[in-house]
């Protein structure tokens, strides 16, 4: 007979037992059928142990989600389906970022975009704590907060019906107590994705639709050109969503939007290496979105896969490539997820919670 045992999801090895017998005038004894059925069942035990042993167990992983074509924000934990849960919530869902202190043995407070503003919801107690709406930041994407308390909203400018859209993106600043202070004009680039305030709070990365630029913000609080910035263009495709400074400080990782790729920049602009999704029958990598590093060398990323509520059914709702581009883990379940485009990394292997 076949035994197949998976000691782990990755690992699936069979042993084959195979059992003979010598034919003998006369019929075995009960007490002999009893001793070899004890003897494989000894054999069997072992063999489970074995590779229980060589598998060890799977390494959690426990991570926010936000679902932009359901309009939910998920909580997963991989070690406990049951733990998993969801809380509805305004769409566009974009830039989902985790907002306070850190509190061991709880889940937290998450900042998201919605239409015309942003809310915070606490996943703890599964409802929105907080909300913002301004009418200068219609066609918002994404908020990033400043060292003193205030803020910035990076708005995609509509121009009025039948007027081509403008080609450049605001920086919105506000006070601590949420006042219109500035407005900081980056001309030449659109369709602002994400935007990613530099420690220190004075320098952004504004992924766009052309690539990334890496901006300045003024000091002076009123409104003005942004000066200083450096645009770094996408390969090919178009779209990019999130880039981030890599870990070394020698470059930077972005999620190439239509693409479907993974793209290392050095600092001086230089396309150091693409990573495309797997090719696998039914899944597809189909606009790569949010993007983080891990001190071992991984990089996770969102496969956003349509505005449609089954549209995740098209690919995986996560990618995680090791340092040589091949893909080790991957996160696909259409049933409980829609297209996923953000998340927050709460527990990952080899990191430490609330890093």
């Amino acid at each position: 007979m076949t035994v197949s045992l998976n000691g782990n999801a990755n690992n699936v090895r069979t042993f084959a037992v195979r059992e003979r017998f010598v034919k003998r005038d006369r019929k075995m004894t009960t007490h002999g059928k009893k001793q070899i059925a004890a003897a494989m069942k000894a054999v069997l035990c072992a063999v489970f142990m074995v590779a229980v042993t060589e598998a060890g167990a799977e390494p959690v992983r426990r991570l926010v989600l936000s679902d932009e074509s359901r309009g939910r924000i998920h909580y997963y934990d991989s070690s406990d389906p049951g733990k998993c849960f969801f809380v509805n919530a305004e769409k566009t869902t974009w830039d989902l970022q985790r907002v306070g202190p850190v509190v061991p043995g709880k889940i937290g407070r998450y900042r998201y975009v919605c239409r015309n503003g942003f809310k915070v919801v606490d996943l703890d107690e599964r409802r929105d704590v907080d909300e913002f709406r301004h009418p200068s930041i219609a066609g918002l994407s994404a908020v990033s907060s400043l060292p003193d308390g205030g803020f910035v909203v990076c708005v995609n400018p509509r121009g009025k019906k039948n007027e081509p859209k403008k080609r450049a993106v605001l920086l919105r600043k506000f006070s601590k107590d949420r006042r219109l202070v500035a407005t900081y004009t980056c001309s030449g680039i659109f369709n602002a994705r994400t935007m990613t305030l530099l420690p220190g709070g004075k320098e952004a990365l504004i992924a766009h639709e052309k690539g990334f630029s890496r901006v300045r913000l003024p000091d002076a609080d009123k409104d003005m050109e942004v000066s200083e910035a450096r645009h770094f263009a996408m390969p090919h495709s178009r779209n990019m969503y999130h880039a981030v400074t890599s870990l070394d400080g020698k470059g930077y990782w972005t999620g190439a939007g239509y693409a479907a790729e993974l793209v290392r920049f050095a600092l001086d602009g230089k396309v150091e290496k693409v990573w495309p999704a797997p090719v696998e029958e039914g899944k597809k990598g189909y606009f790569f979105a949010s993007v983080k590093e891990f001190p071992n060398g991984h990089v996770l990323v969102a496969n956003w896969t349509g505005h449609g509520a089954g549209d995740s059914k098209r690919g995986w709702q996560l990618l995680e490539f090791d340092e040589t581009g091949k893909v080790v883990w991957s996160l696909y379940d259409p049933a409980l997820f829609g297209s996923i485009h953000g998340f927050v990394v709460l527990a990952y292997p080899g990191l430490t919670e609330g890093k």
